[in-house]
């Protein structure tokens, strides 16, 4: 029997109002990130995931194999947990349908913001993997990443 990976802190924390910076990995990092149908897919169900649970999608950027994502809670008892298993079951289930494999790797990597973390400073931070990764010159120049709540704006506010 295969066991689930726990998570690092108790069920209760991943709930209320809080800003989490998470990275989902796709199984045996295939590239499926690669074009823009499939991030606007990703986009409109990570949307609808959101909604549902009440998150906000601060920032995100979908790197060939994995995605980071910035996301805040607008509810006490918004769901992380839920909201992400969600995502990925819905974006999974299509993967499969369509190519026969598995997208997602088990779990997820994540880190829940502290007071004191500039939420802005993050978004750059996750809009730079790109450029670390030597993809692009500036991140400005990556088309799949952005925020669902600002849009476009954000490049105003964070800079490049």
């Amino acid at each position: 029997m295969i066991k689930r990976k726990k998570n690092r802190l108790p069920l209760e924390v991943y709930r209320g109002l809080r800003a989490y910076h998470l990275t989902i990995c796709a199984q045996n990092a295939k590239k499926v990130f690669t074009n823009e149908r499939e991030i606007k897919y990703h986009l409109k169900t990570i949307d609808n995931c959101s909604r549902k649970y009440n998150f906000e999608i601060l920032g995100y950027c979908y790197m060939p194999d994995h995605v980071h994502l910035l996301i805040s809670s607008v509810d006490e008892k918004a769901p992380l947990v839920r909201f992400i298993k969600d995502y990925k079951q819905i974006t999974g289930y299509n993967y499969r349908q369509h190519n026969n494999q598995v997208l997602w790797q088990k779990s997820y990597y994540d880190h829940i913001l502290r007071k004191e973390e500039d939420i802005l400073t993050v978004i750059r931070y996750l809009f730079k993997n790109p450029v670390r990764k030597g993809i692009v010159d500036q991140f400005s120049q990556y088309p799949f990443l952005g925020s669902l709540k600002w849009g476009k704006e954000i490049f105003n506010m964070i800079g490049n």
